[in-house]
Parts: C-alpha cells; structure tokens; sequence
C-alpha cells in the first residue's frame, strides 16, 4: 500500500514518527516524492488478507498520523510552559534554577525520626556484626588457656 501525502498538510515529523510506531506491523518507507510531497509505503510483516484488512491498515496509520500530528502541535503551542515547569521542578527551594543554595536551618530537622535506625527509635541494643570479633576469644575463662595440657612441660 503506497501513497502520496502534502508536507503542507502533515508534518514530516508526525510520518516519522508514525512510521516509528507501525515497525512492528509494517516495514514502512517513508521518501521524498516531489517539491513538497512524501510518499508512504507500507509493507505488511505478515500475510494480509483480503482488501478490507488492507483498508484497515492504512486507516490505522492515517489515525496513528493524525495523532502524532496532534502531539507535535500541542508541543510546539505549550513548549514555554513546560520549560517553566520543568524549571521550576529542577530548581533547588529558594534559589534560582542552576544555583547549588544552602539548605534552611530546618530543612535538616528530623522530627519523625526517619533517619534513625529502628534500633534508635526504639532505644534497643544494635545487634552485634557476624564480622566483629569480641575481646575474649572463646573458651578463655579467668585469662586461663582452655588446653592446660598444652602449658606443661615434661
């Protein structure tokens, strides 16, 4: 399926885009064919069958068009805003957007204990790491060896 559309009237990025959608339908092609004219071509990835699947198809990409179209021209009507907004989002509190400013006195407070551990919060021992060794080795009693036979001389 093949046809030809004006630039004037679809964008080339919304075909583009459009195309980008359809690979895993269609191997589409999307080319210069005039001053300002671009065909399309689609090519079903798998058997289609009959004309009306066909019509289907195309109807689907049309619609798939339209709404990149659609996207694009909100996009271009709205970029202002969305550079406001998104600089708003990204800039740190009280501070203009790119400048590190210092956190307020309060920002630090920790009022709901969050960053206590549970131990913390609850005022219990931390357990004891598998990796720590404690001071007296196992079996030492009273600075006594645990093997007295090993101490004697004959």
């Amino acid at each position: 399926m093949s046809w030809e559309v004006d630039e004037q009237r679809v964008p080339v990025p919304a075909l583009l885009h459009a195309a980008y959608r359809f690979i895993d339908r269609c191997y589409v092609a999307v080319e210069a064919a005039g001053e300002s004219t671009v065909r399309v071509t689609l090519v079903a990835r798998d058997e289609v069958d009959g004309e009306d699947a066909w019509v289907g198809l195309g109807n689907d990409f049309e619609d798939q068009v339209v709404g990149e179209a659609l996207v694009q021209e909100v996009e271009a009507n709205n970029i202002a805003t969305m550079e406001f907004v998104m600089a708003q989002a990204l800039a740190p509190t009280g501070g203009e957007f790119g400048s590190a400013g210092e956190p307020s006195a309060d920002a630090l407070d920790d009022p709901h204990g969050i960053a206590l551990s549970w131990e913390q919060r609850h005022e219990r021992p931390a357990p004891v790491s598998a990796t720590e060794v404690p001071d007296d080795p196992v079996g030492d009693s009273a600075g006594g060896s645990a093997d007295d036979s090993a101490d004697e001389q004959p």
